[in-house]
């Protein structure tokens, strides 16, 4: 694995990506070349110490402590499902915001992680991504605003764009360096021959992929992640699940 200092290697993605006009779409951040596209969501918990589900984030103490010993992972389809809402290909955490009101999010629900694909989300998209991914080499890009809140304060890479090339699976010491440094996944990760990207905003609770048809086909197949097929026009910003804004209280 290789720290780069030049990052010609990224200006591909940057000539082949739209400029963002307020409503974000799967093209803004995904070159163009690409034909087929899906979003891997990262989970949400339930919190099995919460037995009252009437009860709302809105109500409990802000300082309050999560105790994180008693929780099970839901996908976002078993939450929707639960809640009786639509499920989207627009569909991220802020779809419950949009539904419910932020003041009436369920207390035993917690959120997605953002800004990063959860750990066992990770590890099954390079498990997917290995047999379409050859051994000369990927590239790992990670935006200065992963790097300004998760570095170390005093480390030299601190709050700077950093990039990275390796094998595929060298990106698992990039997710947690240790010595304080925790990186996550990247914000954009592709192989030298360019036949896949994948993109997480630091803000999203899922990643968008983009690839051909047979390797789109094989996350929307991958029964350990929940993927979901988008298009090149479909919208990612946290306003985009119009279905649930109309059933906002």
């Amino acid at each position: 694995m290789n720290r780069l200092e030049d990052f010609t290697e990224f200006k591909w993605i940057r000539r082949e990506t739209r400029n963002i006009d307020g409503n974000s779409r799967v093209s803004d951040f995904i070159p163009q070349r690409f034909t087929h596209f899906c979003k891997i969501m990262n989970p949400f918990l339930r919190d099995w110490n919460i037995k009252d589900k009437n009860l709302v984030w809105s109500k409990c103490e802000p300082d309050e402590e999560l105790i994180m010993n008693n929780v099970e992972k839901m996908t976002c389809k078993q939450v929707m499902d639960e809640l009786n809402l639509p499920y989207t290909k627009e569909i991220s955490g802020w779809s419950l915001h949009h539904a419910l009101g932020s003041l009436n999010l369920p207390r035993y629900l917690i959120f997605p992680d953002e800004g990063t694909m959860e750990r066992n989300i990770f590890e099954e998209t390079i498990n997917t991504l290995t047999p379409f991914t050859n051994e000369t080499g990927c590239y790992f890009y990670f935006e200065w605003l992963k790097t300004v809140y998760t570095l170390s304060q005093d480390s030299d890479l601190h709050a700077r764009e950093l990039m990275y090339h390796g094998k595929l699976n060298d990106v698992t010491t990039l997710y947690h360096r240790g010595e304080g440094f925790e990186l996550g996944s990247p914000t954009y990760w592709w192989p030298e021959d360019k036949q896949w990207c994948i993109f997480t905003d630091y803000d999203f609770d899922f990643s968008i992929v983009g690839g051909s048809k047979e390797i789109i086909d094989a996350f929307l197949s991958n029964d350990k992640l929940e993927c979901i097929q988008v298009a090149r026009d479909t919208r990612v910003d946290f306003d985009a699940d119009k279905d649930n804004q109309l059933r906002k209280r």
